[in-house]
């Protein structure tokens, strides 16, 4: 301890018996295992990220064309919706209800002489 503050013992330092440390001029050599696997591992990566890629972009092109076929039937059926309700109107219509009374229940509008103003029925004649 005190050769370590002392400058009369200050001297060479005594290194620990081992491996000796790495200067800059030296480079740290790795085995060609290592450069195989670095290798192996990148095309491996590669490989997983276009597969994972071609698998997105097919399950979104799958999920546009269903998309686009549901709106064309949710379009097929708003247009067929819109033609029952129009055919609704005219099956509803007074009109159609006054003339099938009269033809099939032989049901005529009151007269307004007709006591109590109630429904007359007559019976057509052939």
């Amino acid at each position: 301890m005190v050769s370590d503050y002392s400058p009369r013992y200050r001297g060479k330092i005594k290194q620990k018996p081992g491996r000796p440390k790495p200067t800059a001029k030296q480079k740290i050599s790795c085995g060609p295992w290592f450069w195989k696997l670095a290798g192996v591992l990148v095309v491996v990566a590669t490989m997983v990220g276009i597969a994972g890629s071609l698998w997105f972009s097919w399950k979104i092109r799958r999920g546009l064309d269903d998309l686009a076929l549901a709106q064309e039937k949710g379009n097929e059926l708003q247009r067929v919706s819109l033609l029952l309700h129009e055919e609704e109107k005219v099956f509803f219509s007074k009109e159609r209800i006054e003339a099938m009374s009269i033809e099939e229940l032989s049901l005529y509008p009151p007269k307004e002489k007709s006591l109590g103003g109630g429904i007359t029925v007559r019976v057509s004649r052939p």
